[in-house]
């Protein structure tokens, strides 16, 4: 007696992704570049961070790029098996399988 078995298997997968942290940077200034002539002489009093800005010397910058993208892409798979009792001791199970992914597209 044969059983024949078939299935299928679809999927629409979706990805959001949402980075929208510091889109503008993260800069800091220090008053190392104004604190005199010797600017390798460390002071404690002297030098002023906004004067360091107002002459665009930053120490430290942290930027990131702002990024919204959704994609999707599909799957599909199909199966047909069957099963052929041969004889008495003796039974196969053939089956055949075929899946497809499709690449990522932008919505």
């Amino acid at each position: 007696m044969d059983q024949l078995k078939f299935g299928f298997e679809g999927r629409l997968l979706r990805v959001n992704t949402n980075e929208a942290d510091q889109t503008v940077g993260n800069y800091s200034f220090g008053r190392g570049f104004t604190q005199g002539l010797n600017p390798l002489a460390a002071s404690a009093t002297a030098g002023d961070a906004f004067a360091s800005f107002l002459l665009g010397l930053g120490t430290g910058t942290h930027t990131r790029f702002f990024k919204v993208l959704s994609t999707q892409n599909y799957y599909w798979g199909f199966y047909l098996a069957d099963d052929f009792k041969v004889s008495s001791k003796l039974t196969l199970n053939l089956g055949l399988r075929y899946e497809l992914e499709t690449p990522r597209t932008e919505r």
